[in-house]
């Protein structure tokens, strides 16, 4: 059992995808992004300090897939237009096909549901540490909808160690939020 996802998408071996491949959750398969154009991202506290000091540790940008295998939980932060969906959608391209099960939820369609009624049924047969859960547009969420959203993320969190989530959300709209 591979515990760090870098070591679980670099696997090629026939055998490990045979062995670790869960039959009863069919794995969705997400498309090409057209004419994707490659990001970089940078962590917060560096994203988060002057272009002068951005552009001093202009070293430690990396791409959304490379930062999935460094960190579990990650919140991709912009502003509008600057290619967040197109992003997750490139990294649930990227992880098709691989031992993961990638699972991307549009938040604009989040109606209060428990983490777990989202996601395909028998999904929990599937070990947290390939499961990768992409939540795009945080920020599309009402208040309520929000607060509820990050209650139940968390419970999903604490009750389901090893998980991957990535959140997508325009940056001016978690800088209003308290959580």
């Amino acid at each position: 059992r591979f515990d760090d996802l870098a070591a679980i998408i670099k696997q090629s071996s026939t055998d490990y995808l045979k062995a670790h491949t869960c039959t009863e959750v069919k794995q969705n398969s997400y498309p090409p992004v057209n004419d994707y154009i490659a990001r970089k991202l940078l962590p917060l506290d560096v994203a988060l300090e002057d272009e002068w000091i951005q552009y001093l540790n202009r070293s430690k940008r990396v791409s959304l897939f490379a930062a999935l295998q460094k960190d579990k939980l990650i919140l991709l932060l912009g502003d509008a237009g600057q290619g967040k969906s197109l992003e997750m959608n490139n990294l649930a391209h990227a992880l098709s096909g691989t031992a993961c099960y990638p699972f991307l939820f549009r938040l604009r369609d989040y109606t209060g549901q428990e983490i777990s009624e989202l996601l395909p049924p028998g999904i929990e047969s599937v070990p947290a540490h390939l499961r990768v859960l992409m939540f795009d547009g945080y920020d599309e969420l009402t208040t309520n909808e929000a607060s509820m959203f990050r209650k139940k993320i968390a419970n999903y969190v604490s009750g389901t160690p090893g998980i991957n989530i990535v959140i997508s959300s325009r940056s001016n709209f978690c800088h209003t939020e308290k959580d």
